[in-house]
């Protein structure tokens, strides 16, 4: 005599059925349309783009690179695979999709999904520039209201717009632009060298790189 258990059958009609899906990456917590499968087994797609500088930066400025060193997926879901393979770095601007192979419960399921990516905060810094100083030469003028309180990630990009007519006049030439550290010129716009000869050129752009800690005072802009 063969006596069949129902529950060492094997299921008919495996469906799991994920309604939305919750991204948390470092702290934020992003939504993704959900999937249907009747695949235990199945597969993922996670578009991600290394945008942590700004987007108001020029599409040639180079910024800070971002590692992926960790995803999890939330119970009752087991992460069995990823590609690219962890740790996996994506430049600063630039755009891959995570693959995740995942295994579903042994059940049918509907509901819910969550996702981990990097799930820490951002390591921020804390900005007080008191004033904007630009020197040339023996001169030297502090900008009024240009104080500014910033919250930036460690080596992050921002922007600062100035009138150069306060240290320069028309027809003056400029030949490099640099900051006092512990800030960097990443880029400016229009780049140097660059010459004074037109009326909206008094107006420059200047790309800053922040620093990797916190920092209270002058950010003074050298014009050569």
């Amino acid at each position: 005599m063969q006596i069949k258990l129902p529950f060492l059958s094997k299921k008919k009609g495996y469906k799991v059925t994920i309604t939305n899906i919750s991204l948390r990456f470092m702290g934020a917590v992003h939504g993704i349309p959900g999937i249907t499968s009747e695949k235990q087994v199945f597969y993922l797609n996670i578009p991600f783009q290394n945008k942590m500088g700004s987007n108001l930066l020029p599409s040639d400025l180079k910024g800070p690179s971002m590692t992926i060193k960790e995803i999890k997926v939330g119970l009752p879901f087991k992460l069995l695979d990823t590609s690219p393979q962890l740790p996996a770095e994506v430049p600063f601007m630039g755009k891959t999709v995570f693959r995740l192979k995942v295994e579903g419960p042994s059940v049918n399921y509907e509901g819910p999904m969550s996702i981990t990516m990097n799930d820490e905060p951002a390591d921020n810094i804390g900005l007080n520039i008191r004033s904007i100083v630009i020197s040339k030469g023996n001169k030297r003028v502090a900008l009024e209201n240009s104080s500014m309180r910033l919250s930036l990630q460690k080596g992050q990009i921002f922007k600062t717009e100035l009138q150069m007519y306060n240290i320069l006049q028309y027809n003056d030439k400029i030949s490099r632009i640099k900051v006092t550290p512990p800030f960097t010129v990443e880029s400016t716009d229009p780049m140097a060298p660059t010459t004074l000869d037109k009326k909206d050129s008094y107006i420059m752009k200047i790309y800053v790189k922040a620093p990797d800690s916190n920092y209270t005072g002058d950010l003074e802009i050298i014009v050569e």
